[in-house]
């Protein structure tokens, strides 16, 4: 959206109190431009849409409001039902918009070769409000909501009803607020962000062949979604996201939530299973376009402790940081293109109990023990990824979707037990000359092995390591690594050079 210069305040001030005295206000919509931007942009993206409307007085009425979607290749259709929707011209140039407090949503799903499954849920309100304002081409929505509620309301599989005590789920947001900005050009991009005090969750579920049942529930509490994107105007098949992003299709969101818990509980062949989580927080960042699509993840102060009738003792662990992100192209090009892979388990702690079964004489130390990995690169996309067609020849295992071109190691780190390896480096890839089937790489990374030697004298006296075997690890650090400036520290640089020879340290051994 386009982004007007700012003017003094005091100028601002005079200047819209002359437009107000001079002619009506310019940002007004009525109840028809409202009603027809929610037909244009749920017909827009290939649903139907079917509906009565009458207009009196102020308010315009929109009955027997229904929206059907229908899935890919015949595998079913989804409908939502939204009854009656009211909107009221408020006289300054907004509309109130009003929903039902319970909206069904039923999914009839048809897969080939398979038994009809049918599911209904119920999407309720409390508390709703709803105001639209500006113009027909520039609209921005505001509502809050006191709850919001998804829930299942019935399955039937294979012409039976399910019992509804052996499989339920439902979601609850309270205390929501939030706002979209609408604009209409060559495509409709929007603008919005929203909050929540609090989510709470619940799902069940029985096998009904009687081999277990499990019952998950949880929340968290402060949660926040703000986001961006581009929709086309015109979609030919909702679902259909190659063609979704070929038209013009691209989002960018981050949701973050604060502190959070689930319970478990679960039976099987083998017994009963239960088990908590906690953690202090987290985010969620996603990203889609025709460049590529991006993952990054994150969860501090996470705590798992589980029990289960197959496991000797409790399982509890800690983890002070969890992060993965991964961003790839998705689409065919010439040009090699960028690509990012990424993972940490920062200080990761066993329970005391666990540790004491192989070190009940506490001589390891209770260091919390981190693995992290960051890779770039490029690559060369020889197919689109979210072509159908393309799909199946990957299964196939027919042809490569893509070529190697460069692999950064931006970090390597596993610390564990007193010990930590750390390494960095690059590799380019010749494709045009392959070696063994594979690119021709060149490059070197070089390698930092830190408290090894302690480490193995350690797992020596507890008997978890024998001997002849902790001689050989040695025999291979004398190989492949140096002496570090500090003690019990080795380096080593593995280099790969033009003519394909391995070499550690400058000595060859391929």
């Amino acid at each position: 959206m386009a982004r007007l210069p700012l003017i003094p305040t005091a100028h601002a001030t005079g200047l819209m109190g002359l437009l107000t005295l001079a002619q009506p206000a310019f940002a007004d919509v009525t109840a028809m431009d409202v009603w027809e931007d929610w037909r244009s942009y749920i017909s827009g993206m290939a649903y139907d849409v079917s509906a009565d409307t009458a207009m009196e007085g102020q308010t315009l009425t929109v009955s027997n409001l229904r929206i059907d979607m229908k899935m890919e290749e015949g595998a079913g259709t989804a409908a939502m039902d939204l009854g009656t929707v009211q909107f009221t011209e408020n006289g300054d140039g907004t509309v109130s918009i009003a929903l039902p407090d319970r909206m069904p949503i039923v999914v009839n799903m048809t897969p080939p070769n398979e038994d009809p499954v049918t599911i209904t849920m119920d999407y309720g309100q409390t508390g709703f409000a709803m105001t639209a304002s500006g113009t027909p081409s520039d609209m921005q929505y505001v509502y809050s909501a006191d709850r919001l509620e998804l829930a299942l309301r019935e399955i039937i599989a294979d012409g039976e009803v399910m019992n509804p005590d052996d499989t339920a789920a439902n979601m609850t947001l309270s205390g929501v607020a939030g706002r979209t900005q609408m604009t209409l050009g060559a495509l409709r991009a929007y603008e919005q962000s929203m909050t929540a005090e609090s989510l709470r969750y619940g799902m069940a579920f029985t096998d009904p062949k009687g081999e277990g049942s499990a019952r998950i529930s949880g929340g968290s509490e402060a949660l926040a979604f703000t986001g961006a994107g581009e929709i086309p105007l015109q979609v030919v098949q909702a679902d259909d996201m190659a063609a979704m992003l070929a038209a013009g299709f691209r989002f960018d969101g981050t949701f973050t939530y604060g502190a959070g818990n689930s319970n478990i509980a679960a039976t099987s062949p083998d017994g009963p299973v239960a088990g908590t989580t906690t953690s202090q927080g987290g985010s969620l960042q996603i990203a889609m376009s025709q460049e590529g699509i991006a993952y990054d993840v994150a969860q501090t102060g996470l705590a798992v402790n589980l029990t289960s009738a197959a496991a000797p003792l409790p399982i509890a662990f800690e983890v002070a940081d969890a992060r993965f992100n991964i961003s790839a192209p998705l689409r065919k090009s010439e040009e090699a293109q960028d690509f990012a892979f990424g993972f940490t388990l920062g200080d990761f702690t066993l329970s005391e109990l666990i540790w004491g079964i192989f070190d009940p004489a506490a001589q390891l130390p209770r260091d919390p023990a981190t693995i992290a990995l960051d890779l770039t690169g490029k690559a060369k996309i020889l197919m689109d990824l979210l072509d159908p067609a393309n799909a199946a020849r990957m299964q196939a295992d027919d042809g490569l979707p893509g070529e190697l071109e460069v692999l950064n190691i931006n970090k390597l780190q596993v610390t564990a037990a007193g010990a930590e390896l750390t390494g960095a480096g690059g590799f380019t890839f010749d494709n045009a000359r392959p070696t063994g089937g594979m690119p021709k790489p060149t490059g070197a990374a070089n390698f930092k092995l830190s408290g090894a030697n302690a480490l193995i004298d350690t797992l020596v006296a507890m008997g978890l390591l024998p001997q002849d075997q902790a001689m050989g690890a040695r025999m291979m650090m004398g190989l492949f690594a140096v002496p570090g400036e500090a003690p019990d520290t080795v380096t080593s640089t593995i280099e790969i050079n033009e003519e394909g020879h391995v070499l550690a340290n400058g000595q060859r051994i391929q």
